[in-house]
């Protein structure tokens, strides 16, 4: 979810060229640019889905790396929603001990409401992105 341009699945897929690499995002344009990029890349893209992130519905995977929206110009009620709708999706869509590694822009509220979903916040680590302060994560989905 939130692939844009697929700079994160580019990455992983260059680090681990056998992995099945699936991404979605809202902006045909977007993933238009990821596919154009994965070709400059010579990276492998299995899936990329025009979806919003409570459509998508894919389930048994081992890990998901994401990068979701969030800015000074977005209002936090707005974030947050979008946040639990991605957490929501990762749990039904991980596999017991997947992984969630994410940056998140709204960290205690995530991760309270991570935890009542069966994530446990495995690692942390707090992030400036430009101004505005963020927590790289890792989550892990217990059984």
């Amino acid at each position: 979810p939130f692939c844009g341009s697929g700079m994160e699945l580019i990455e992983c897929g260059m680090r681990f060229p056998s992995a099945r690499l699936l991404g979605g995002d809202i902006s045909g344009e977007a993933l238009d640019a990821a596919r154009q990029n994965a070709r400059a890349a010579k990276v492998t893209l299995h899936e990329l889905r025009q979806c919003a992130v409570d459509e998508w519905t894919t389930g048994d995977l081992d890990l998901i790396i994401t990068n979701p929206p969030f800015g000074k110009r977005a209002r936090v009620d707005d974030v947050v929603r979008l946040l639990e709708s991605f957490l929501a999706m990762a749990a039904g869509s991980l596999k017991t001990g997947g992984k969630v590694v994410w940056v998140c822009p709204q960290p205690k509220r995530c991760t309270r409401f991570a935890s009542g979903l069966g994530f446990a916040l495995e690692r942390k680590s707090r992030l400036d992105v430009g101004g505005f302060d963020v927590e790289a994560q890792i989550l892990r989905k217990n059984g």
